[in-house]
């Protein structure tokens, strides 16, 4: 690297405080302030300009620097080049890595002055101090690159930046977030920023610049290369799937489009763009494919959302479920598609947060219904503000200024392109509305430890004739349940507390078996019918998937999405390395990679069999006299000594544990995970719908009994004496329990994925506020940790962290040789000139290195 002096570096604020707050020095141990997001806190960094780097040690120990970048790199046991032996205590998966493992470290002394009108606030902007740093680690200073100096635009590929770290990413991402640049590329992954609001860079006539030129004569519409975008992304999935059809005419390379990102950055309307990009490109070709089937699949999403998106505080419209959507097409047309839903979130149906709503489809049904249709099913002049599950947390509107009336007539629409059929579309709004009036039901004590419905409730009526249901029959569902005994079944009351769960239970129970019914008649619409010549070639699938979550409070959903994310980021990260080795091979460059570290001893901690933090969730929820206390203790003894366990005695005051994720520390507290686990299937709920006059919600009743056919199967192989175990107090149908059902689905999504060829989008969202032309810094760095994009620049840097194009390369050193150069006849231009070029430098370079090992005391402007 060149020398410092007169250039420019990020430098961290807090270090310049300090020293400025310390009489001009660095206090002795000064370590970095972890800044958060819900603090408000700035990010951090500001450039500044150097006026001087000395030496400020009298040895510089290469192999000891070395060693010491090793130690603190999560790659420590890669062996590239020359490496050297790690102690098992080097190798801790704890240990934060700050540089590459070949770089050579010094501790130099530096003065600079805070150059940053941008970034800086005016107290700080124009102060010079003084003060020593490894060169090694990139916590207080990192090198800036040149091309914002020089006026260049900001690169559209990360990748192509000299100097690849936090500052430098974030930077360039600020840079081109301010020219309404919202996709960057690292690499083959795409970075899109949630801009909201709606940018003239969609529609057709921009989805041409994309579409394959092969067939085009001119050079230039061959190899010239549009900007970067999410069109780009789904033309490269599609076209190596049409090229993989070429080598194979019978079956293609499946590819996947892997969208993820947290609440608000964009996920869904990313995934709609792919969908519809893959439609217009299926309206292109021939006729082969299904009349409508582009707008059926399409109009797959307003459904989806009305019934599985709700307000957050984090985002208007959060998917609060995951999805995978597979595409599959017919000589490239598109001919059949399919939906496979993850971990609907059911209990937001009985409580939400402040700032948060229920799922769409309550507003909307309270404010598009007909006056007949509101009449006849009962909220005929209601509001939210008349139902508990719609008034609970005191919002009512959405901050994105969409409208509920609106989305409603979009839903009615997509169910009429879909294939709903009338009755169909009328009993989805009978189970809303039932369940809208259940919400309010209210339950009464009476004599010891019973309850009953409170029969005075204005909504018992309307709950009942919705249901289609007696009224005893619904009373005796919520308010006892049946204990078989000795080959008898007795009914055993239940008092308030417990019937309320019940309640809760039926709402939870009802609405899952709505949305499955949801997702299996659009299935059943966008599927092609089964013909035995082989009806598709390949397809594309859609992931459009939770993003990593750390929350003030986090509990049993958040260790679900999280454990999704630690699975899909270690496949992430294998990808990123495959590159690598691909990228390394086609420039020629020998590098032996033996094993590369990653983050299966989390994926252990979570899901391994009788030790896993699931195993022993399951092992408790099946046990009827255990609580979330009891649960607590069991990890606490089997997981403690787990090097990414954290139970401190301040966490175990809380019965709280803490995991070490790859995005940083998560802190769980487990009130209600044994409840939410269970995910409990009162026997009589089940009953309950199977009695209904309405046929629509008899056929709910017999998909809840579908999801029970299995446990109870395995339950019949069970000892007599382990089954009467597993009895618990409230009769209730045993089924897989929420964990193990996300687990199963997991494994199955990571096997799809596995088998094809993966093209990765990382949404972010550049403020927390939800507000266009807003760029908060210490957000966007947040949520690049989170999606594993540090990390895997952290990847595709631990081997040659500095890359430059030929051209680049020359025009930056060629003028410390281009004398000798030019009297040797040697130009200076072209690929070969590379060569000749490093030939000239490497002993100027060996030089100065055994200058420094002989004298290392000269104060000279050393190298960084």
């Amino acid at each position: 690297m060149a020398s410092l002096h007169d250039s420019h570096v990020w430098v961290r604020t807090d270090l310049v405080e300090s020293v400025l707050g310390n009489d001009g020095t660095l206090p002795k141990g000064w370590r970095p302030r972890k800044r958060t997001r819900v603090s408000g806190d700035e990010w951090g960094w500001v450039r500044a300009v150097v006026h001087q780097t000395t030496n400020s040690t009298n040895t510089v120990d290469e192999a000891t620097a070395t060693s010491a970048s090793e130690a603190t790199s999560p790659f420590a046991h890669v062996k590239l080049r020359k490496t050297n032996a790690l102690s098992p205590a080097q190798k801790s998966p704890s240990s934060r890595w700050t540089g590459s493992p070949t770089r050579l470290a010094k501790t130099v002394q530096i003065t600079l002055t805070v150059d940053d009108l941008l970034l800086a606030n005016g107290e700080l902007n124009g102060e010079t101090v003084t003060f020593s740093y490894n060169t090694g680690e990139q916590s207080k200073v990192c090198v800036a690159n040149a091309w914002w100096r020089e006026g260049q635009p900001p690169p559209e590929d990360l990748t192509s930046l000299e100097q690849l770290h936090e500052p430098a990413v974030v930077f360039c991402l600020l840079q081109r977030y301010q020219l309404d640049h919202v996709y960057t590329y690292t690499g083959k992954i795409l970075l899109a920023l949630n801009p909201f609001q709606t940018l003239p860079i969609y529609g057709e006539e921009i989805m041409r610049l994309y579409w394959h030129t092969t067939g085009s004569s001119s050079p230039k519409a061959q190899y010239e290369r549009p900007p970067p975008h999410i069109y780009a992304i789904a033309e490269d999935a599609y076209r190596s799937m049409m090229r993989s059809l070429q080598i194979n005419a019978s079956r293609g390379e499946n590819q996947s489009i892997l969208v993820s990102g947290e609440s608000g950055a964009g996920k869904t309307v990313t995934t709609k763009i792919i969908m519809r990009y893959l439609a217009t490109l299926s309206e292109q070709r021939s006729h082969t494919s299904r009349v409508g089937i582009e707008s059926q699949v399409l109009q797959s999403n307003p459904i989806l959302e009305s019934f599985g998106n709700a307000r957050t505080v984090r985002n208007d419209n959060s998917s609060r479920f995951g999805k995978f959507i597979e595409i599959s097409f017919r000589d490239g047309s598109l001919v059949s598609a399919s939906v496979e839903t993850y971990l609907l979130e059911k209990v937001r149906l009985i409580s939400q947060s402040p700032g948060e709503r229920n799922y769409h489809i309550f507003y909307e049904a309270l404010v598009g219904l007909s006056s007949k249709d509101a009449q006849s099913l009962g909220i005929a002049d209601s509001s939210p503000r008349d139902f508990r599950m719609t008034a609970v947390s005191g919002t009512f509107d959405r901050r994105d200024q969409v409208r509920d009336v609106d989305t409603y007539r979009d839903l009615r629409q997509a169910l009429d392109t879909v294939g709903f059929s009338t009755e169909e579309q009328h009993g989805l709004f009978v189970v809303v509305c039932a369940l809208l009036h259940a919400s309010n039901l209210t339950l009464t004590e009476y004599g010891h430890d019973a309850s009953a419905l409170d029969e005075s409730n204005p909504s018992l009526p309307a709950t009942i004739a919705l249901l289609g249901v007696d009224p005893e029959d619904l009373n005796n569902a919520v308010c006892s349940c049946a204990i078989e005994a000795g080959g008898e079944i007795l009914f055993k009351n239940l008092p308030v507390e417990k019937a309320h769960k019940a309640m809760e239970a039926l709402i939870k129970a009802t609405y899952g078996a709505l949305f499955t019914f949801i997702v299996r008649k659009i299935n059943s619409k966008i599927q092609a019918q089964h013909d035995t010549s082989g009806l598709w070639q390949a397809s594309i699938g859609v992931l459009d998937i939770f993003g990593f979550e750390s929350f003030e409070v986090n509990s049993f959903e958040q260790l679900c999405i999280n454990y999704c994310n630690e699975a899909l980021q270690q496949q992430f990260n294998r990808f990123v390395f495959k590159l690598e080795q691909q990228e390394y091979h086609k420039e020629g460059i020998d590098w032996s990679f033996i094993a590369f570290p990653d983050n299966q001893d989390v994926l252990d901690l979570i899901e391994k069999r009788h030790d896993g933090i699931l195993s022993v969730l399951d092992e408790q929820s099946r046990l009827g006299r255990c609580t979330d206390k009891s649960f607590a203790q069991a990890i606490y003894e089997k997981c403690g000594a787990h090097p990414r366990f954290e139970s401190s005695k301040s966490q175990q005051a809380i019965l709280a544990f803490g995991i070490q994720h790859y995005a940083g520390s998560v802190e769980y507290n487990t009130a209600n995970f044994l409840e939410k686990n269970r995910d409990d299937l009162p026997k009589e709920t089940t009953e309950l719908l199977m009695s209904s006059s309405n046929p629509f919600l008899v056929g709910l009743g017999k998909i809840l009994c579908e999801k029970s056919v299995a446990l109870n199967a395995s339950n019949s192989a069970m000892s007599r004496g382990n089954r009467k175990q597993l009895q618990r107090a409230a009769s209730s149908i045993l089924r897989d329990s929420v964990g193990s059902q996300f687990s199963s689905q997991l494994q199955l999504l990571r096997k799809r994925i596995e088998s094809t060829a993966p093209h990765y989008v990382r949404c972010l969202k550049p403020n927390d506020d939800l507000v266009p032309n807003s760029f908060d810094p210490l957000v966007i760095a947040d949520q690049l940790r989170c999606a594993g994009v540090l990390e895997a620049i952290r990847v595709s840097r631990v081997g040659f962290p500095h890359r430059y194009f030929h051209d680049h390369f020359v025009q930056r050193y060629s003028l410390l040789v281009a004398k000798r150069l030019t009297k040797r006849g040697r130009g200076l231009n072209g690929c070969d000139s590379c060569g000749s070029l490093v030939e000239e430098l490497l002993p100027q370079i060996s030089s100065i290195l055994d200058d420094e090992a002989v004298s290392p005391s000269k104060n000279h402007r050393p190298t960084a």
